[in-house]
């Protein structure tokens, strides 16, 4: 190995002993635009928000098509419609379409479908340094979160808002950073709609069945 080489690394170990890992807003909601792939359904883009509230333990994401998200087009196979995950503060998940007034419980925090913890990246190692590609000036952190698969999550080194979530090999988020604020407008978009009942599972084929029973992803 080259010694500049041997340099660079030295100096990212450095500054990753000296950095805490980024932990999230107690709340927040952003805009976002994702790119995925789910086997036999495909690979597809959409775009959608986050609703996010640590204080009241609960969630929100809303996908204007659900089709390639690997839950929602398990229980709406092939079908472009618009799909809402809802975690409430007892840590139920539904999925909501809500154009076509259906509702399902999913799992629940028991399972691992709770709320996200503010400070999931924990865990992660720190990677580097890498530009904003669409703004060169701004720099972002890159962490690795190692689980069931590669998670690789990058912030903005000046505030630590989140900027990517990249769960290898087949999804990615990228936040609108322009649309993140650090609170919810309008906290009614937790309310749990009237079609969602605890009793509706999901149907039997579709991925919160093996998650009900324990099984992970």
């Amino acid at each position: 190995m080259k010694t500049g080489a041997i340099v660079i690394l030295f100096a990212v170990a450095v500054v990753a002993l000296a950095l805490d890992p980024p932990v999230w807003d107690p709340a927040f909601q952003v805009s976002f635009k994702e790119n995925m792939t789910t086997p036999v359904i495909g690979s597809g883009t959409t775009e959608g928000v986050m609703y996010y509230d640590s204080t009241k333990n609960t969630y929100r994401l809303d996908r204007k098509n659900g089709r390639y998200d690997r839950y929602c087009g398990s229980v709406k196979k092939f079908v472009d419609t618009p799909c809402s995950h809802i975690v409430t503060p007892d840590g139920l998940r539904f999925l909501y379409f809500s154009e076509k007034r259906y509702c399902c419980y999913c799992c629940a925090s028991s399972h691992g479908c709770g709320l996200t913890k503010r400070d999931w990246v924990a865990n992660g190692g720190f990677q580097g340094y890498e530009p904003q590609p669409d703004r060169p000036d701004v720099q972002l952190e890159k962490w690795l979160i190692q689980g069931l698969q590669q998670n690789l999550y990058y912030c903005r080194a000046d505030n630590r808002r989140p900027y990517k979530i990249d769960m290898q090999p087949n999804d990615v988020i990228t936040f609108d950073y322009d649309t993140y604020k650090s609170y919810v407008e309008d906290p009614n978009v937790f309310n749990l709609p009237a079609e969602c009942d605890p009793d509706a599972t999901c149907p039997f084929l579709s991925v919160c069945t093996p998650l009900r029973s324990g099984f992970k992803f």
